[in-house]
């Protein structure tokens, strides 16, 4: 191949467009060989794969000019399906629109609000290549950008193949004053990875700082980030301070539930037993004890017996959900019989029924809790009470017993408003039917 041909392959164009400024900022004056015995300078060639990246650039300018005048359309009248279309047609142009990209991240301009705002669906276009060769760029907007354009380059950085490069520049901004960019850039740091930002991270899980703390827990629950369990076990060991992150630190073990053991287990009870966590804390940590029963021994379970009697009534209702779901007859006994006694003293209030269909659902009895759903709606069909949630309830019995097809024909029944049924979709219950073609459409109106 002659490199002073006026055409080349294109992946060498690709590649030409992502190397092509490092090559002619550094090359010394000196001559290579093509491979046919031709001998050409570095500048030469830098000189020449920069003139064909320029030729790229201007063939592509008009094409992403276009689609960002259509997306910013789109997102002004929030037509999320064009978004989505035109994002794709951004994306197919390939990495060699790059360099063009970088002025749509940073409209240098408070945020108009929105998923749909399109700097953030073009910082989604720019983190889907594997390379983009404007790294150093995205850098410099870390430091010199608006808030809104550091959070788009963090969206893209947080992809990067150079954590060394990128690590020191996004751990700045955790250390900076300005507290907006803490959450994205923490939660980058989490997803890239890596023993000096686990480091970092784990610093600021066991700092004084109690809400950087709360954020780095978030990070490392949204990154699924198994390398900080250690840090994270001493955070749940230290019941000063994870008292008042028993929540989050509920949310990380569920999300990394991998890492839960016996030990774990034991310190989950003894923080939900502790004066300092909070009731709602207390309850989350029982109901995740509930999903690492695996785990228990006969002292543990002894112990979450004792909760059975706490004065805080929907803690004890957890206890109780939590042994149930483990096997014992006698707190299932406990746990159900003041519903039984409701219905049986006003069986014709379609709310007692609900009550009873709902902690059956939470004690997997599903079939039971469709039964009794069906009771509640059977009696709200005499009255004016809206029945929305017996329909919602009775499909998400069927979604958890693997019944798409029942679970769909019962939402599609609902009486739901159309912003209902698109929330719905995003119910974790629901993932599976929301992502097949037929029920996007019919039952949530996600093709509209």
């Amino acid at each position: 191949m002659h490199f002073d041909s006026p055409t080349a392959p294109s992946s060498v164009l690709a590649l030409a467009l992502a190397l092509a400024p490092a090559v002619t900022a550094a090359v010394p004056s000196r001559a290579v060989s093509d491979g046919d015995g031709e001998r050409v300078s570095l500048e030469g060639l830098a000189e020449h794969y920069g003139a064909q990246r320029d030729r790229m650039l201007a063939e592509l300018r008009g094409q992403v000019t276009s689609l960002m005048s259509e997306m910013d359309q789109a997102a002004r009248v929030g037509a999320r399906k064009d978004l989505e279309r035109l994002g794709e047609r951004l994306r197919a142009l390939g990495p060699g629109c790059a360099p063009l990209l970088l002025a749509y991240l940073d409209p240098g301009l408070p945020a108009r609000g929105g998923e749909l705002l399109p700097p953030h669906r073009v910082a989604l276009v720019l983190a889907s290549f594997p390379a983009h060769g404007v790294t150093e760029e995205l850098l410099a907007m870390l430091t010199r950008g608006s808030p809104e354009g550091r959070r788009n380059a963090l969206t893209v950085l947080e992809k990067t193949r150079h954590p060394e490069r990128v690590g020191p520049a996004i751990r700045a901004l955790v250390e900076g004053e300005l507290k907006s960019l803490h959450e994205p850039a923490l939660l980058a740091l989490a997803r890239i990875g890596g023993a000096d930002n686990e480091r970092f991270l784990g610093e600021r899980l066991l700092g004084e700082d109690l809400e950087l703390a709360r954020l780095a827990l978030e990070a490392a629950t949204l990154a699924r980030s198994t390398g900080l369990a250690g840090k994270v076990r001493i955070l749940l060991a230290s019941h000063s301070a994870g008292a008042p992150l028993a929540l989050p630190l509920a949310a990380y073990f569920t999300a990394c539930e991998e890492v839960g053991d016996e030990e774990v287990c034991t310190a989950l009870l003894d923080l939900a037993r502790d004066s300092r966590t909070s009731s709602e804390g207390a309850r989350a940590l029982v109901d995740l004890l509930a999903r690492l029963r695996r785990h228990w021994d006969s002292k543990l379970k002894k112990a979450l017996k004792g909760l059975t009697a706490s004065s805080d009534r929907a803690l004890a209702e957890s206890a109780l959900v939590a042994l149930t779901l483990a096997g014992d007859r006698a707190a299932r006994h406990e746990l159900l019989e003041p519903y039984d006694d409701r219905i049986e003293s006003q069986e014709d209030w379609a709310l007692v029924w609900e009550e009873r269909a709902a902690i059956l659902y939470r004690i997997e009895d599903f079939k039971g809790a469709i039964k009794d759903y069906r009771e509640a709606l059977a009696t709200s069909s005499r009255s004016s009470r809206p029945m929305t949630d017996d329909y919602v309830g009775v499909a998400r019995c069927f979604a958890r017993m693997g019944k798409l097809k029942d679970a769909a024909k019962w939402l599609e029944g609902a009486p739901l408003s159309y912003m209902q049924r698109r929330a719905l979709a995003e119910d974790p219950v629901f993932a599976e039917l929301a992502a097949h073609p037929r029920y996007r459409e019919e039952v949530f109106r996600l093709d509209d």
